[in-house]
């Protein structure tokens, strides 16, 4: 009895599992079907529609003949024939997408951190082979001296270099187009980027023109550009805890004449080496500190509940909060624990939303950014209690959960 009861008792749990599968099993069986009916339909409707086009409107193009109902009928029915096509298309690829469980994460090839870590780009330029270098920095870093820390560095090395820094804090287009013509008249074979986002946005977008001549025309890479080779090897140096673009995908350039901001995603742009040093930062006043912080801040809130999020991405992005909201408040005062947390915590950021994307405080303070030139972090500081309020009814539990790995109010 003893023997049996043991094995009744081992097997329930066999039992209920093979009960829960089989329900599992059916569930995704009649989402199958609902969809293979659903793409019927939308086929039949499709299919009456074309036969109704093609029985009334004999004459595939309209005669002077045609009467103005004739003409319009014509037109809804090849319209909606169109719409039908097009929205079943759209509700296969959907389903496909949906099917597919693929998550690609994209990183640097090497990253350093913690003070002093400048010191290492002279080995890994000399390592990769590259004979002369292309120093992008905005002018204001190149007057007061942050720039000189990194190519001291490389003059101590013996490494050949030529600076470029006619980058805008919003880099322009023309910005990048200037540059492209430097690197080439430079002779250079990499691209060293020192700088918040703008110098990296613009290394970036160079970098890509360069390897890729066909994008040549700026406008041509907004979005998610097809280019066919990677940029030319960057290593990049922030000068920010915030923008996070030494690991991301993403740069950002602005269209002057068109007044807006293009937002271009292209996996080939990332930097080969990204350089994370806190003493490069010890510069920044207590303003600027501030809005890139909160920039980084809502990197990892906007990268945690956006709908690309998954376990990996998460992980990132929950340890961000958590650095970031202990972080920040030492960073402005200007203390090596806050600057160097704050440097860790912006990268960790970096590493999650550039491969899940953001949401909507980053997609509306791009718009402020190109119309009242408003700093980015302020945008978003502004704009992220508002959105963060508007989402909560669909995020589930994700807002306690990053409220209870976060030991500090941020």
């Amino acid at each position: 009895d003893r023997d049996v009861t043991g094995v009744q008792t081992c097997a329930l749990p066999i039992f209920k599992l093979c009960n829960i599968a089989k329900l599992i099993t059916s569930l995704f069986c009649l989402s199958i079907n609902f969809f293979i009916h659903i793409c019927q339909l939308l086929g039949y409707v499709n299919f009456i529609l074309i036969i109704l086009y093609h029985s009334f409107c004999k004459v595939q193009v309209f005669n002077a003949n045609d009467s103005k109902r004739h003409k319009n009928v014509k037109m809804i029915l090849e319209i909606l024939a169109i719409r039908v096509y097009n929205i079943t298309s759209r509700f296969i690829l959907i389903f496909l997408q949906r099917m597919v469980i693929m998550n690609r994460f994209v990183l640097n090839e090497t990253s350093y951190h913690g003070a002093g870590a400048i010191n290492s780009i002279p080995d890994e330029i000399n390592g990769r082979g590259f004979k002369k270098v292309l120093v992008a920095s905005d002018p204001d870093l190149v007057k007061f001296g942050v720039t000189k820390k990194v190519t001291d560095v490389l003059e101590n090395a013996g490494i050949e270099y030529t600076l470029y820094s006619d980058i805008k804090p919003n880099p322009t287009i023309e910005n990048v187009q200037h540059g492209v013509e430097v690197f080439k008249e430079s002779g250079a074979d990499c691209i060293v980027a020192i700088g918040g986002g703008s110098s990296m946005d613009t290394a970036k977008a160079v970098g890509i023109i360069i390897n890729n001549p066909e994008f040549a025309d700026v406008r041509s890479l907004e979005g998610v550009a097809p280019t066919k080779n990677k940029a030319v090897p960057i290593i990049a140096v922030p000068t920010t805890a915030g923008t996070a673009a030494e690991v991301t995908i993403n740069y950002v350039i602005t269209d002057v004449e068109k007044n807006r901001k293009m937002v271009c995603v292209d996996v080939h742009d990332i930097p080969v080496v990204a350089v994370v040093d806190p003493d490069m930062m010890s510069t920044m006043p207590k303003g600027l500190t501030a809005a890139t912080g909160m920039d980084a801040l809502t990197h990892a809130i906007e990268g945690y509940i956006t709908k690309g999020a998954w376990e990996l991405s998460d992980m990132f992005h929950l340890k961000a909060i958590e650095i970031i909201s202990k972080s920040l408040r030492g960073a402005v005062e200007n203390t090596p624990e806050g600057r160097e947390g704050m440097a860790l915590g912006q990268y960790v950021a970096g590493m999650g939303f550039s491969n899940v994307g953001l949401g909507i405080v980053h997609s509306m303070a791009h718009p402020l950014g190109a119309l009242y030139d408003t700093p980015h972090g302020v945008a978003n500081a502004i704009i992220l209690p508002t959105v963060m309020e508007y989402n909560a009814p669909a995020t589930g539990d994700k807002y306690k959960i990053g409220r209870a790995s976060c030991r500090e109010r941020v």
